[in-house]
């Protein structure tokens, strides 16, 4: 699965460490979270989407078709 959560958070011009200064997540978990290595728990879903002013639907979709 390919998430929107990079797309996301570069449209926002944000490197991984801002990412990691807005939600409180280590930038190992948001990488391995961005690279499909990792899943989100619900908690980083919430405090993620919040950052990037986002729903978690539209950040943790499928964008494989």
């Amino acid at each position: 699965m390919i998430l929107e959560l990079r797309r996301a958070r570069r449209r926002r011009g944000w490197s991984l460490t801002r990412l990691t200064v807005e939600t409180g997540i280590a930038t190992a978990d948001l990488s391995a979270v961005e690279r499909g290595m990792k899943p989100p728990f619900p908690s980083w879903r919430r405090r993620i989407a919040r950052a990037l002013e986002l729903t978690e639907e539209e950040l943790f979709r499928s964008t494989e078709e």
